[in-house]
């Protein structure tokens, strides 16, 4: 996940979000790692949850971002299976037009609070 966390950075720096903070621990079993973000452009009080999501096939014992396959965005926090607004494919952040859908649906966040 190394080299997809960097752009996934500067697309997300681009739109005004920033990584606030991220949580390892106490998540549950499909849940690599969970990024809250907050809004740097207004409303600044804008919050989203990024889920980096374990492949459900991998076998044996996972390291930290290992077996990583997606990304569920959510509203709310704690991410929940099944209730995530939108998803995207660790492959998918080299397409334009798949990246391009994913921060226009965080970036609507903003003009829901």
């Amino acid at each position: 996940m190394k080299p997809h966390r960097e752009a996934l950075i500067d697309m997300l720096e681009a739109h005004g979000w920033y990584v606030y903070s991220i949580e390892r621990e106490d998540a549950e079993w499909w849940i690599d790692e969970t990024w809250e973000l907050h809004s740097t452009w207004s409303p600044t009080t804008t919050r989203a949850w990024l889920a980096f999501l374990v492949d459900p096939q991998h076998e044996g014992n996972r390291q930290a971002g290992e077996g990583v396959w997606g990304i569920d965005l959510h509203a709310h926090a704690p991410p929940r299976a099944g209730h995530a607004l939108t998803g995207i494919c660790m492959s998918d952040l080299r397409r334009p037009d798949i990246t391009r859908d994913f921060l226009a649906r965080l970036d609507a966040l903003r003009t829901k609070a």
